[in-house]
């Protein structure tokens, strides 16, 4: 935290100087630190929750699943400033295409790290491997799973498809926020099972935390996001068309 929240600083504060090369350079050591970090984060946090287990994909699946989450997420406020009489004129069509098309590679680039995890481990059939799954896979748990693969993979996928989808911001916001509501129960999938190994169970705690943690990002987003321009000048003499 201490480590991607400074960079989050540095970052905020490089952002409109004098050299632009600044705000590049503090975003290149970025996305180098946030890959170590996750590298910890996914260890310490997800696979300790089952000591024997171990995976060399899922640091990429965490990872990459964050990522898709992040654009996801910035995709859907943008899919609301263009849902604003006063503002979505300015919001080029091919910027939303574009932002479209980036979600659709991700979630095909998520899915096969996914599917490539679980393709070797149940070639390999060993004890210490599949008991990841095993746990995951019965007691309700694979229905949920199966609930999963439709909602994170094919529908976003069969809806990013369309290009009318991909170019009308209400549209493409509702695909982005789906997307953000499925990886947080991917999250869920990945750590609940350890803690009801008997079955399918939502505590209330678990809402609660989600709700609580959710509550504190945002009111921190809000309140930088107020500081800067929503969106940029340049996009006002963008002609709209792609």
């Amino acid at each position: 935290f201490a480590v991607l929240i400074g960079f989050a600083i540095a970052l905020k504060r490089s952002i409109g100087a004098a050299s632009p090369s600044r705000t590049a350079a503090w975003s290149a050591g970025g996305l180098i630190a946030y890959v170590l970090c996750m590298n910890f984060a996914s260890t310490d946090w997800v696979m300790s929750l089952n000591p024997e287990w171990y995976s060399t994909i899922f640091v990429e699946v965490f990872a990459v699943g964050q990522f898709l989450s992040a654009l996801a997420l910035v995709t859907f406020l943008l899919g609301l400033i263009g849902v604003h009489r006063s503002l979505g004129h300015t919001i080029p069509v091919k910027a939303l295409h574009d932002l479209g098309n980036m979600l659709l590679a991700f979630v095909i680039f998520w899915t096969y790290l996914a599917f490539a995890q679980f393709l070797i481990i149940w070639s390999g059939n060993l004890p210490k491997e599949i008991s990841w799954y095993l746990q995951r896979s019965h007691g309700g748990w694979e229905w949920f799973a199966a609930a999963l693969a439709v909602l994170a993979f094919l529908i976003p996928f069969w809806l990013l498809l369309s290009r009318s989808a991909k170019q009308q911001p209400r549209r493409l916001g509702t695909i982005a926020l789906l997307i953000v509501i499925a990886n947080v129960l991917i999250d869920f999938w990945f750590i609940a099972p350890s803690f009801h190994p008997d079955g399918f169970r939502v505590h209330w705690l678990d809402l609660t935390q989600l709700i609580a943690i959710g509550a504190c990002w945002s009111a921190f987003f809000l309140h930088f996001v107020k500081q800067r321009p929503l969106l940029p000048v340049e996009w006002t003499e963008v002609p709209q068309h792609v």
